[in-house]
């Protein structure tokens, strides 16, 4: 249903009112836990989030990222 919101759409479903829409970044990959992060906060709080990433990563990955390559084996951290 658009209320007129510059095209936007009701996230609270017949006869509720639509919470004000947070636009969140990430550059460089978004992990999981922060995608989790986010909606556990939009179920606890007054705002929708609309999510934009360059990537969606691993915190494998991540730590891949980091840690150069020989320290990972030392860590005993798997590197692909």
């Amino acid at each position: 249903a658009d209320e007129g919101g510059g095209g936007r759409s009701s996230a609270a479903g017949a006869g509720g009112a639509s919470k004000p829409l947070a636009l969140v970044v990430f550059l460089g990959g978004v992990t999981f836990a922060e995608v989790a992060a986010l909606r556990f906060l939009s179920a606890r709080s007054g705002y929708d989030f609309l999510i934009a990433a360059t990537e969606i990563t691993s915190g494998q990955r991540l730590i891949e990222s980091v840690v150069p390559t020989h320290a990972c084996a030392a860590l005993a951290i798997s590197v692909k």
